[in-house]
């Protein structure tokens, strides 16, 4: 298109099209809008003049302290860079950051009418065989003239850079490691299933543990993977001759390079790496070191989580093929303390996909609209961060139904159920956000949030049984010593859940330590007795369910 434009504009002109002298192109923090404009000018060979956005506002803020003496325009930072480009075209001048001509610009007072006036009419002044590049991170907060669309919009094309898909992040990964190939190592066991070559190998597995990741991202996986390995072989040194082996390390000598390893480099680092969007949005995105075997019992709620969220983003051939289409909500119900957070939590922790875990009491603020624009956030995030799970704590908070709704915040809770609702209708449409909801208070949801499309898949988490009590005190007591018969305990615990569970081992322990080496002492039937005189055993059943 720039090339076309620039230097085979006389083309247009036969065809009567008036060439595009004014591009805004969009996309994430490293999603490689800069990469993809220098290559396509580089392949051109088209100059450009680079301006920032930042330093058009604060020459505007200058002018305006001093009462607009300055009449110069030629001092004007936009207006050099286009002077440059007409007496050098073609060329192209470029825009940076212009997301920051937003009205949320914090500590500088500056006239955006008069900034959005002057970046349009010096984009007018541009010759035939040169035009302006303008690069956004956030196209939300762009004032609306930027945004329009159409023959006298400001910017006469607009391209839109989405996070990469899996096959695109394959493809950067591949092109990134191909300069590193020999030092891949392909007898590692995680990879050395995978077809192709070891440079195929781990650009695949790359690809399948990045979602949501954008180019510098995986970049930044990769030399922060060869760092690791670096101080990998460090600690493995021999201290007697310390000095010779730092010196094989130096950077310089490539060929002293340790090998990369998948399990030992790449899958370190990648719990130490978020994706750049991921990054300070205000939301709980932290994935624990929560593993399925530490969370006793409940194997059929644990499996039945599994199918539905894991099974359809590892193997989507076979729901393509059965034209089956994977849920889109999830609704986990049942009395307090059976782990519903839990499980969740542990489902994001333990799966491949992004995991945003939300509080439904976070959801509101005093500010009139905030609330709304909030749950509107997190699902942008989570399109953005695709494949993702969006975890609702206390959804009932946020989807409460329309009656029950108390004067003076009906209007509030109403229309946050509103927001909630159309974005999750967003969901349904598109591949690769998942919702799940927890809740202790079912009869309390909206039914809209129930409808097919939405919430549609219920599992309920009940009070433990006999065996997930065992199962649960098995987990609880591995950690520790004991001689504690489970079953036993399971026997006479009846009625408690899961966190009661937790609270009786947790007093037991305190009896075991008064008076005892804690090194020495081993947990006994006697300190759970003890410990059980004092629980609370209340009658929760389903009724409420």
């Amino acid at each position: 298109m720039v090339q076309i434009a620039l230097i085979q504009n006389d083309l247009y002109s036969r065809l009567g099209i008036v060439p595009s002298k004014s591009i805004l192109v969009t996309g994430s923090t490293g999603v490689g809008k800069s990469h993809l404009i220098n290559a396509v000018l580089s392949s051109a060979r088209i100059q450009s003049f680079r301006v920032n956005a930042l330093s058009l506002a604060l020459w505007l803020y200058k002018m305006d302290q001093l009462g607009n003496s300055i009449t110069d325009d030629t001092m004007c930072p936009l207006r050099k860079a286009i002077n440059r480009a007409r007496s050098s075209s073609p060329a192209v001048v470029i825009l940076e950051d212009l997301h920051i001509v937003s009205d949320d610009l914090a500590g500088v007072e500056v006239d955006f009418g008069l900034c959005i006036s002057r970046i349009s009419s010096e984009i007018k002044r541009m010759a035939d065989d040169s035009c302006v590049i303008a690069t956004c991170r956030e196209t939300e907060k762009l004032p609306v003239a930027f945004k329009r669309r159409g023959p006298d919009a400001i910017f006469q094309t607009q391209i839109m850079l989405e996070v990469p898909s899996s096959s695109t992040r394959k493809s950067i990964a591949k092109e990134l490691l191909t300069a590193a190939s020999y030092l891949l190592d392909s007898s590692d066991p995680s990879i050395a299933n995978l077809k192709g070559d070891a440079v195929h190998q781990y650009s695949h597995r790359i690809a399948e543990v990045t979602p949501g990741f954008v180019a510098r991202d995986i970049k930044n996986l990769i030399t922060r993977a060869s760092a690791h390995a670096r101080l990998r072989r460090m600690n493995d040194t021999n201290l007697e001759n310390i000095t010779e082996q730092l010196q094989e390390l130096k950077l310089s000598s490539s060929n002293n390079f340790p090998p990369l390893s998948w399990s030992q480099d790449f899958l370190k680092v990648l719990n130490c790496i978020n994706a750049s969007q991921a990054v300070d949005t205000g939301f709980d995105m932290s994935k624990t070191d929560l593993k399925w075997e530490n969370i006793g019992g409940y194997e059929k709620v644990k499996s039945k989580l599994k199918t539905l969220v894991i099974n359809p983003f590892e193997n989507p051939q076979a729901y393509q093929r059965l034209k089956v289409k994977p849920p889109s909500g999830i609704l986990l119900y049942g009395p307090s303390g059976c782990g519903k957070t839990l499980l969740a939590k542990t489902l994001g922790s333990n799966s491949p996909m992004n995991f945003i875990s939300v509080n439904g009491n976070k959801i509101f603020s005093k500010y009139l609209g905030e609330s709304e624009a909030t749950v509107r956030r997190i699902f942008e995030l989570a399109r953005k961060l695709a494949p993702c799970i969006i975890f609702f704590d206390e959804i009932d908070i946020l989807g409460v139904r329309r009656e029950w709704s108390e004067d003076g915040a009906s209007g509030v809770n109403e229309r946050v159920l509103s927001t909630l609702l159309n974005e999750m209708d967003g969901v349904a449409e598109q591949k690769g956000v998942i919702v799940i909801g927890s809740t202790n208070r079912p009869e309390k949801l909206d039914d809209a949030l129930l409808r097919p499309g939405r919430l549609d898949q219920h599992i309920y988490v009940p009070m433990p049984s006999h065996e997930d009590r065992a199962a649960i005190l098995d987990s609880l007591l591995s950690r520790i010593t004991s001689n504690v018969d489970v079953t036993r305990v399971a026997n006479v615990t009846d009625g408690l859940s899961p966190a009661d569970l937790v609270v009786l081992i947790r007093e037991a322990k305190y009896l075991l330590m008064r008076g005892n080496d804690p090194d020495l002492a081993v947990l006994e039937w006697k300190h759970i007795a003890a410990a059980l005189s004092g629980a609370l055993k209340g009658p929760l059943t389903e009724a409420f369910v």
